[in-house]
Parts: structure tokens; sequence; C-alpha cells
């Protein structure tokens, strides 16, 4: 459960910081 956690956790910052970019790039074109 502590692994599972932990990997969800490490993906979950990835999916957040990518998002946070794309959302940030979007923001500069538009």
């Amino acid at each position: 459960f502590a692994e599972a956690k932990t990997t969800y956790g490490v993906i979950g910052v990835k999916v957040w910081i990518f998002k946070g970019e794309v959302l940030d790039k979007q923001n500069k074109v538009g």
C-alpha cells in the first residue's frame, strides 16, 4: 500500500506539474 501510494503520489505530482506547464503555455499564447 505504501509503495502504491508513493507511485501514485509521484505520478500525481508529475501530472500536476505537466498540466500547470500546459496551462501556462496556453495562457501565454492565447
